[in-house]
């Protein structure tokens, strides 16, 4: 860890030199609001697809008189998939998807015990790699030089 802090702030300190404090400071604010609204859709994108590929619409993830398997399914592969590609806490995944932080990480457990072996499990695991695809074909589209 120590030699990508040293790293780090050898390119801070080299970015200065070339381009002064202030446009070095410009630079990086821009590049975190930039990661932030990009974060942002990116959210809202993994709501999206995960809400129709299990087949009903995003609004529904968060009505709590609407309750069936297939939502409940929905909501665990979103917890996870928020958390693996989107890196939020799980409080704030908890408020997206309308649960509490206690749900969110029971979910995210039950998605990563998965067992191949199991035919429901199969079909959960076949629906996360699609979306898991469509997620990284949007990420490249968004944010092409990560």
């Amino acid at each position: 860890m120590k030699g990508k802090s040293y790293a780090l702030l050898e390119e801070v300190l080299s970015t200065v030199d070339r381009i002064g404090i202030d446009n070095t400071i410009k630079t990086l604010r821009y590049a975190q609001k930039s990661m932030s609204d990009n974060s942002k859709e990116l959210q809202q994108y993994v709501i999206d697809v995960c809400a129709s590929k299990f087949g009903f619409q995003a609004k529904l993830l968060r009505d709590k008189n609407y309750s069936f398997s297939s939502k409940k399914n929905a909501l665990a592969v979103l917890c996870f998939l928020l958390s693996k590609n989107c890196q939020i806490a799980q409080n704030a995944i908890a408020y997206l998807v309308g649960l509490d932080n206690t749900n969110v990480s029971r979910k995210i457990k039950l998605i990563a015990q998965l067992d191949n072996g199991n035919k429901l499990d199969k079909e959960l695991i076949a629906t996360i790699n699609s979306i898991q695809e469509s997620i990284n074909n949007f990420k490249n589209n968004l944010m092409p030089n990560e």
